[in-house]
């Protein structure tokens, strides 16, 4: 898989790209349309990127596993740290 640059912060849109807050950079440098994250509405995630296992956004319903390839949740992970 040829590197991304994963980008997180306030924005709404990049370019002519409407994309919320988390966004993927192809190798080129161009936003990545076919990487459409699902997040929540937390205007500054944190971010962190495994990869072959997944990209971790911390949202404002706890912390999310994303898919690599689509943005995606991945079905089934929960937050092994999360206590309620």
């Amino acid at each position: 898989m040829s590197r991304r640059t994963y980008l997180s912060g306030t924005f709404l849109r990049a370019g002519v790209a409407e994309r919320r807050y988390i966004l993927r950079l192809s190798p080129s440098g161009v936003v990545d349309t076919a990487w459409r994250a699902q997040t929540d509405d937390r205007q500054r995630p944190a971010m962190a990127v495994v990869p072959g296992q997944g990209v971790y956004v911390a949202a404002n319903a706890g912390i999310f596993r994303l898919n690599e390839v689509d943005g995606n949740q991945i079905a089934g992970w929960t937050n092994p740290f999360c206590r309620e």
